[in-house]
């Protein structure tokens, strides 16, 4: 989520982020990432966004990093989420497909 309270998309596809929802601060929504570790979709609030495909390396893990990604910059502002319904588990067709 921007300082606006936009909130963005990264696709990895050096296509740049992309606003996929805008004055989200203090309104609740919900996301779904779907990844099998190369192709990847994503929805919002039940709405399909988008999906791609973005090839892990090889030999890569798995891992979650729950709280905000700041790398070296100042956080700006105060921040609560709370994540629920987290599961890593197999899909049976592949996340491109819906």
């Amino acid at each position: 989520m921007s300082d606006r309270g936009n909130i963005v998309i990264d696709p990895r596809s050096h296509k740049g982020w992309r606003i996929i929802a805008r004055d989200m601060v203090g309104k609740p929504f919900f996301v779904r990432v779907l990844d099998n570790g190369d192709a990847w979709r994503v929805y919002l609030n039940g709405k399909f966004i988008e999906s791609g495909s973005f090839p892990c390396p090889a030999n890569s893990k798995t891992t979650f990093r729950w709280g905000m990604y700041v790398g070296e910059h100042v956080v700006a502002h105060n921040m609560m989420y709370f994540v629920s319904g987290a599961t890593v588990r197999t899909l049976k067709s592949a996340p491109g497909s819906h």
